[in-house]
């Protein structure tokens, strides 16, 4: 038990990639090598659509675009299904 407590430990230390899902979108070639410096592309979401959360490309919950001291953030709204109680995996992996 104890070392899956220290695997745990070590574990909760190691950083993830998040990235955030506003939308996608689908061009042709031609119009690809036509974008340039201000070119706008439009995405598949409006602009109060939840937006995906994702750790290591896997999608951990849904949530809306926020600002916090001018800085954009993301209040998570639900869960992604199969992803609803991350904190209990600190506690079944040090037992």
């Amino acid at each position: 038990a104890n070392a899956g407590a220290n695997l745990a430990e070590i574990l909760m230390d190691v950083t993830m990639p998040v990235s955030v899902s506003l939308g996608r979108t689908k061009m042709y070639m031609k119009d690809l090598l036509h974008l340039t410096n201000g070119s706008i592309v439009e995405l598949d979401q409006d602009l109060g659509d939840e937006v995906e959360i994702r750790v290591n490309n896997c999608v951990l919950a849904y949530g809306e675009v926020v600002a916090v001291d001018g800085n954009y953030a993301v209040r998570i709204l639900r869960m992604a299904p199969g992803r609803t109680d991350l904190r209990g995996a600190r506690e079944k992996a040090a037992a």
